[in-house]
């Protein structure tokens, strides 16, 4: 009999898997006392979950999923292109792709996505806008955080729409919904992030 993984036991949780593979899973896991112990602890965490709708996962869980995420993606890739030096940002967390935090919370929460690359890490959080449009409210953390201006290029070429970010390193752009190559520009630095699918 193949052992019960932690990662099955979520599936079963979050709803994840059909009627006939929860319920052969949910008798295997009577098998052992291990598991139905972990299947009630996991039982419990997403009933408290479920419960709290307006609640963001905290700053322990976010930072341990970036981790998990960032092991799991390819390194950077860096380039020189007209002098300017061009660095590609990795993916670090994606709130919607992580069923643990997003299955267990309301539809209608924000969203938050995190990329990083040697010179900043960008924090977004993706809020609904005004009919088919998100509200981006964003965050760049770098050794320095003043001067850095974002383009969100659209798939299709169109003229970016463009940001500044504050002197901190904040912004807020409402963009169309669509998918978007996210540009941050500093000096003679540029990261591009993406692709960045909204909503």
């Amino acid at each position: 009999m193949n052992d019960v993984t932690i990662h099955d036991i979520a599936s079963l949780v979050s709803g994840d898997m059909g009627e006939t593979e929860a319920s052969l899973l949910r008798d295997r896991i009577a098998a052992r006392p291990e598991w139905r112990a972990a299947l009630e602890e996991m039982e419990r965490l997403a009933a408290f979950l479920r419960a709290e709708h307006g609640a963001t996962p905290s700053p322990g869980a976010l930072e341990q999923a970036k981790r998990s995420l960032r092991l799991s993606r390819p390194g950077l890739v860096d380039r020189v292109a007209e002098g300017v030096r061009t660095i590609l940002a990795s993916l670090d967390f994606d709130s919607r792709l992580s069923p643990a935090i997003a299955g267990f919370r309301g539809v209608a929460d924000v969203a938050q996505v995190a990329f990083s690359a040697e010179p900043c890490e960008l924090d977004l959080e993706i809020h609904p806008g005004h009919a088919d449009s998100s509200m981006l409210r964003g965050q760049i953390a770098a050794e320095d955080s003043d001067g850095w201006v974002l383009g969100f290029v659209r798939a299709g070429g169109e003229e970016p729409a463009r940001v500044e970010a504050a002197a901190d390193g904040s912004f807020k752009i409402e963009l169309p919904n669509g998918s978007y190559t996210i540009v941050l520009e500093r000096g003679d630095v540029r990261v591009e992030a993406g692709p960045l699918n909204l909503p």
